[in-house]
């Protein structure tokens, strides 16, 4: 039995001519489809890093400043977490204190930072819920 290589003599002594003398060993072959493999594992991670930077902070500032152009006012995006820290805080607040028994606005006691977010920025505004914009519409002929 021949193989392949046994078959063709001339083009091997050509390719060792043309490596400098070098033979080319199975290790280099190795070599270059780490690098090929390395390479793409590169080309993932930088995508993926790009796609989370889109997602936490492109596309939330995109949106904010496309909300300002048309005039609807809110908070600031602040990265990952938007509003959800002050929203807790204050229905925290609310909840330690008593509710007066001669009001009927429980509003403020339920819903505390839209409450305090609608009396700031108006009727029509938008909050953040993480990295995407919540639209408070609260005008009834919208």
């Amino acid at each position: 039995r021949y193989h392949f290589f046994h078959l063709v003599p001339c083009a091997a002594t050509v390719a060792v001519a043309q490596l400098g003398g070098r033979e080319m060993t199975g290790s280099s072959l190795v070599g270059g489809f780490e690098w090929v493999v390395g390479l793409l594992l590169l080309a993932w991670g930088l995508r993926a890093v790009v796609r989370v930077v889109r997602w936490v902070w492109w596309t939330p500032r995109r949106l904010e400043r496309a909300l300002r152009e048309e005039g609807i006012a809110g908070n600031p995006y602040r990265i990952l977490v938007g509003d959800t820290k002050e929203e807790v805080r204050l229905l925290k607040e609310a909840m330690l204190k008593p509710m007066p028994s001669s009001s009927h606005d429980i509003t403020a006691r339920v819903a505390p930072f839209l409450h305090r977010t609608m009396k700031t920025h108006g009727k029509m505004c938008f909050t953040w819920s993480g990295p995407s914009p919540r639209m408070n519409i609260m005008d009834p002929v919208l």
